[in-house]
């Protein structure tokens, strides 16, 4: 997993003061198929990201296809 602030804080110069800390750590998971399709390349994928964006709860689920045809 990549690095991610775990505790911290600072002031902005307006004197504002803000958490550095990330509330949870981001996970992801996900599949992939490579293939051809009438010749040309393809490509389908899947996946999920639990605490997205390091912040407890959030989640994002996704798909992506690309098909590729030269003429």
């Amino acid at each position: 997993q990549p690095l991610a602030v775990t505790g911290g804080r600072f002031r902005l110069a307006n004197g504002t003061p803000l958490e550095a800390a990330a509330t949870a750590r981001e996970s992801v998971i996900e599949l992939g198929f490579d293939t051809a399709l009438l010749g040309a390349p393809l490509s389908l994928a899947a996946f999920h990201r639990a605490d997205a964006g390091n912040i407890r709860g959030v989640g994002d689920t996704g798909a992506a296809f690309s098909w590729r045809l030269g003429f």
